[in-house]
């Protein structure tokens, strides 16, 4: 069973660029690791680090009904 790991956090309002950068680059290191990102469905942190994830290729929950 793959580990899965929740990205949360603001998901509205001005992001700075470099923590937008620092979430989509948690994301390609959830997927490098051969690990489920999981986000809530939120924009914002999560997004970007489900951007990151999918571009690797790796597996992107963004709602509970798929956690196993």
């Amino acid at each position: 069973m793959k580990l899965k790991i929740g990205v949360m956090g603001s998901a509205s309002g001005k992001l700075p660029k470099a923590h937008k950068l620092l979430a989509y680059e948690l994301g390609c290191a959830i997927a490098e690791n051969d690990c489920i990102t999981v986000t809530g469905a939120c924009p914002g942190f999560p997004l970007e680090a489900a951007k990151g994830a999918s571009r690797k290729g790796g597996a992107v929950c963004r709602d509970i009904s798929c956690i196993e």
